[in-house]
């Protein structure tokens, strides 16, 4: 067995383990939340490591996707208001 788990970490390109899922990328939660912070239930839910986020590598971790998740929103939030003020500049009979 280890032999095995030797071979899928050295396939993975895994030089340090991650702690908690020991290099495999994911992860079983003990509900149905996630990373994410969904609606949890009373299930395990298999789903991406939130410590390494995906690489299995405890000293390289791919992006943390809480944090993209809200620079996506932010970028979101700007885009709508970019629009809405370009949408009131082009018409001009928005400031009557």
């Amino acid at each position: 067995m280890e032999d095995f788990l030797e071979r899928f970490l050295d396939w993975r390109g895994i030089e340090t383990p991650c702690k908690r899922c020991s290099g495999a990328g994911s992860y079983g939660y003990g509900n149905t939340a996630t990373w994410h912070y969904d609606i949890g239930g009373s299930m395990i839910t298999w789903g991406i490591c939130d410590l390494c986020w995906g690489s299995g590598d405890h000293t390289r971790p791919w992006p943390n996707l809480k944090v993209l998740e809200d620079e996506l929103g932010a970028l979101r939030k700007f885009k709508n208001k970019v629009e809405k003020r370009e949408s009131k500049e082009a018409d001009p009979t928005s400031n009557i």
